[in-house]
């Protein structure tokens, strides 16, 4: 009898445990996850809603996100794919399987190959409306919160073998501090979008193509001007990222760097007013107040697009098949 009282217990005790962290906090939580050579970037908002950015290789975001999002919690209400390169989208194919997904942005920009086929076709059979990004595609996800699209510049709908150009560049920003992710955008992108004279200020930036050479050229890392810079990329990768030369481009502008292959898993939690932590998987915990500077008045927090690609690939999603955008949406195309 006594074995059963104690069984119970724990039961209980765990049952309370799992419920309990399922709460929000009131904090931003940002998650770069642990994908190897790829990019998956995790948001879970203050009052617990989660954006997913890009969902690496393979399934290992599946693991990712079970060590950070709460034991009940298989909800994810934006996906964003910057672009259609298999270290962004293969993890998606897992993801569309095992998680309710509310919406999708994308490029418009597709390759001809499986990956982008098989996304498309899961998309149209889990019915989830699909949004073509550009920087009209602004959205707040929840009060305070502003998912702020930089490019591409126009909605565009087409195939190319080549898509780190057309990378989906977004900045999130919350209270006083602003996150800039910049897919695999290259130096032709970015010069695109400094000759458009936006915000590029940034807090924290997730450095682009996991810190190539042909991305995060001096004039844009000079206009983002980010404290801490993130790179997600595999250990021992054979492409040599991040390169030589984009680490001495980050140091001259004296940004703290931080890499997934070094730390593993890296969550910044964030408040209204200020970084409060960095942990990583490496068991390390970095004082946000040694990287970042902010005001010390620190206080605890309290026309979207929609277009068919039927045009582009027939066995995806068709007009019947689209679901209707929100309705603060500006503007409604179905082509």
């Amino acid at each position: 009898m006594k074995k059963i009282i104690i069984g119970a217990f724990f039961c209980l005790s765990t049952l309370v445990y799992l419920v309990s962290g399922s709460k929000p906090d009131g904090f931003l939580h940002v998650f770069f996850l642990n994908v190897g050579q790829g990019d998956a970037i995790l948001v879970r908002t203050p009052l617990g809603k989660n954006i997913l950015v890009d969902a690496g290789p393979g399934n290992a975001v599946l693991k990712e996100l079970k060590a950070s999002l709460p034991y009940f919690d298989n909800k994810i209400d934006t996906a964003v794919l910057t672009h259609a390169d298999r270290d962004h989208i293969e993890g998606f194919l897992s993801v569309i399987d095992r998680f309710e997904i509310n919406k999708v942005y994308v490029s418009g920009v597709f390759k001809k190959d499986f990956l982008s086929e098989k996304f498309l076709k899961k998309v149209r059979a889990k019915n989830i409306p699909l949004f073509i990004a550009d920087s009209s595609s602004d959205t707040e996800p929840e009060n305070g919160l502003l998912m702020d699209f930089i490019f591409p510049l126009k909605k565009s709908l087409t195939v190319s073998s080549s898509v780190n150009s057309s990378s989906i560049v977004l900045k999130i920003i919350y209270g006083e501090t602003k996150i800039l992710l910049t897919g695999d955008s290259d130096i032709s992108a970015e010069k695109q979008i400094l000759a458009q004279n936006v915000d590029l200020k940034s807090d924290i930036l997730k450095i682009g193509h996991h810190g190539s050479k042909t991305s995060s050229s001096e004039e844009f890392l000079q206009a983002a001007s980010p404290k801490l810079s993130v790179i997600p990329v595999g250990k021992g990768n054979d492409y040599g990222h991040p390169h030589k030369e984009t680490i001495e481009r980050l140091q001259k502008i004296n940004s703290q760097i931080i890499r997934t292959d070094i730390e593993g898993r890296i969550e910044v939690v964030i408040s209204e007013n200020r970084i409060e932590t960095i942990k990583t998987q490496a068991s390390r915990e970095i004082s946000a107040p040694r990287l970042l500077n902010f005001s010390s008045n620190f206080s605890y927090p309290r026309s979207i697009y929609l277009m068919s690609v039927t045009t582009v690939f027939p066995f995806a999603i068709s007009p019947a098949r689209i679901i209707a955008a929100p309705a603060r949406m500006s503007q409604l195309l179905i082509s």
